[in-house]
Order: structure tokens, then C-alpha cells, then sequence
């Protein structure tokens, strides 16, 4: 929901509410958009955000993605697990690599997840925190699938949970997505 109580800038933000569930019942409350490339991939993916986490989550919840739209759903993107970052990769063999950087909690922080795409070990994904950039969660690895992927989100994705999960809440303000690197300052 737009939530007029709590924004990084400006008047509002985008309130995402989990209501509690069950162990292995996914919980999906995200933002998506449908890419239209025209038949062309972009070497880079870039997503800025400014997140607000009151607490950590008690199973490890997918917070940005990109994801083929037609099965098998392949995909790329940022988790947090045990309170910490994370990058995940399924493309190729399903690269994971946790942080020890926990997601700030209680406070508004930058975001800034930028994947290069390829379909060779040339691939990679590269997270910064408030402008730094969290060298862990970087390998290299195919990114692209075939076929590309055509979905971006960011919210939260409980998926196949290994226990129940309380209601969960996290703010997002300032969205941009694109091609080349988008600033905190931005």
C-alpha cells in the first residue's frame, strides 16, 4: 500500500505487508515489472531503492529479482538470510554467496543491486550498501538465461519456507531501474 507515515523523501512510500504463513507456503508481496527490450538484452541491470527493515525475517526472503517470466523461472537476485545479504543465482548452478553484512534495521539505507548479464561464468552480480560496495555477494557466474529474463522486482518473496513465518513489513521509496549505475544521491 502508499503509506503517507514513513517516506525517505517526499511525501510517501510503497508499505509492503507478509501476513504470517505457513512452513513451505510461499508468501509473495512484490513490486514487478515486465522488461520490453525489443528482442535485445542490456549488458547491465541496475536497481536503486531506499529500503526501511524494522526486523529481520525469520526465513531467508528474496528483497530484489530478476526472473524469466515462462518456466523453469530462472533467475538472479539479492535475499536476506538470517539478517544478512545474500546474492543468489539459479541460471547456472545456483551460485549463493551470504554476506556478514546485516541489512541495517530501523533506518532508511540505499540499496544499489547491479547484475551483468551473460550466459557464460563471465556474469556477475555486485550489491552496494549505502554506497559501498559488499565484495561477498560477488561471483561470477551465468546470469542470462535462456530464454533472458524479462521480469524485475522488489518486495518480499517467501518462497518454499522451511518454518512458519510471522507477518513481516518493509518500506521501499525511490525505485529506479535501468542500464547504468543509479546514484544514492540520485
Amino acid at each position: 500500500s502508499i503509506d503517507n507515515m514513513r517516506s525517505y523523501r517526499g511525501l510517501h512510500s510503497l508499505h509492503v505487508h507478509d501476513n504470517a504463513f505457513a512452513a513451505g507456503a510461499t508468501s509473495d508481496v512484490r513490486l514487478s515489472e515486465t522488461m520490453t527490450l525489443a528482442g535485445t538484452q542490456p549488458a547491465d541491470l541496475w536497481l536503486r531503492a531506499y529500503m526501511y527493515v524494522p526486523a529481520a525475517a525469520t526465513n531467508p526472503v528474496q528483497l530484489m529479482t530478476s526472473v524469466q517470466s515462462v518456466s523453469p523461472y530462472l533467475g538472479i537476485g539479492i535475499n536476506m538470510d538470517s539478517g544478512d545479504f545474500a546474492s543468489y543465482d539459479s541460471v547456472a548452478t545456483g551460485l549463493y554467496l551470504k554476506s556478514s553484512t546485516s541489512v541495517p534495521l530501523n533506518r532508511w539505507f540505499c540499496v544499489q543491486w547491479h547484475a551483468h548479464l551473460a550466459a557464460t561464468a563471465t556474469g556477475y552480480e555486485q550489491l552496494f550498501l549505502d554506497g559501498q560496495e559488499l565484495t561477498a555477494v560477488h561471483g561470477s557466474e551465468a546470469t542470462e538465461p535462456s530464454p533472458a529474463l524479462s521480469v524485475i522486482s522488489i518486495g518480499t518473496s517467501f518462497y518454499n519456507p522451511p518454518a512458519a513465518g510471522a507477518a513481516y513489513d518493509l518500506w521501499i521509496d525511490e525505485v529506479a531501474i535501468g542500464t547504468s549505475m543509479i546514484q544514492c544521491s540520485d
